[in-house]
C-alpha cells in the first residue's frame, strides 16, 4: 500500500495520511492523525451522469440518529427520489462509514449544489467530518493561512478537530452541476 504522510514541524499544520487504498481509513482512529484522504477512483461515468442532470436539486440536510438519517435518505422523497442512483448509494455509504469511524450515533448530513467559484469554509465542530465533491469542482480544506489543499471529485477526506492545527472545509465549483457532501459526527 502506497501512503503519503505529512507531519509538519512544530505543529504548524494538520498531520495527514493519504492513499488510494481503503485500508488508510483506519488511520483516522489513531491519535496521531488529523486528516485522512482516501484518494479513491470513481467510475468516469459519474462525471458524465452528473453533467447530464437536467434538474439541479436544491440539495438536502438531515440530522439525527444515524439509523434514522439513513432511513429518511432511502424514502422516495429523500435522497433516493431526486438524485441519480449511484450518487444516492455513495452518499448513503459515506454517511454510514463516517458514523462508524466516528463511533457515534448522531450525524448531520448536507448535500448541496456549490455556487460556481465559491469555497465557503466552515470550521470543524464535531468529532469527525467527511467531505466529498461530486461533479466539476473540488473539496477544499485549510488550516489557518499556512496550509491548504483540495480533493478531486470522488475523493473523500475524513478530518478530526485539532488544537494544534484547526481545520476548515468547503467546496469550489467550476460548473453549476457540482455538489458538496459534508457529514459531521457529533
Amino acid at each position: 500500500m502506497f501512503v503519503i504522510e505529512s507531519w509538519p514541524d512544530g505543529g504548524r499544520g494538520p498531520r495527514i495520511c493519504a492513499s488510494a487504498e481503503a485500508r488508510i481509513l483506519v488511520d483516522i482512529m489513531t491519535p496521531f492523525t488529523d486528516m485522512v484522504v482516501w484518494g479513491r477512483r470513481v467510475p468516469e461515468t459519474w462525471a458524465a451522469d452528473i453533467a447530464g442532470m437536467r434538474d439541479v436539486s436544491a440539495g438536502f440536510s438531515l440530522n439525527g440518529a444515524l439509523d434514522q438519517v439513513l432511513m429518511r435518505m432511502r424514502e422516495p422523497d429523500g435522497l433516493q427520489g431526486s438524485w441519480p442512483g449511484f450518487l444516492s448509494d455513495d452518499v448513503e455509504q459515506i454517511v454510514a462509514l463516517t458514523g462508524a469511524l466516528g463511533i457515534s450515533r448522531e450525524v448531520s448530513v448536507s448535500l448541496r449544489p456549490v455556487a460556481s467559484g465559491v469555497a465557503a469554509m466552515a470550521p470543524l465542530t464535531g468529532k469527525l467530518r467527511a467531505i466529498c465533491c461530486y461533479g466539476a469542482g473540488s473539496g477544499e480544506w485549510r488550516s489557518g493561512n499556512e496550509m491548504r489543499g483540495s480533493l478531486s471529485p470522488g475523493e473523500i477526506a475524513f478530518l478530526k478537530p485539532s488544537v494544534l492545527a484547526p481545520l476548515e472545509t468547503g467546496f469550489m465549483a467550476t460548473d453549476p452541476r457540482c455538489f458538496g457532501l459534508s457529514v459531521d459526527v457529533e
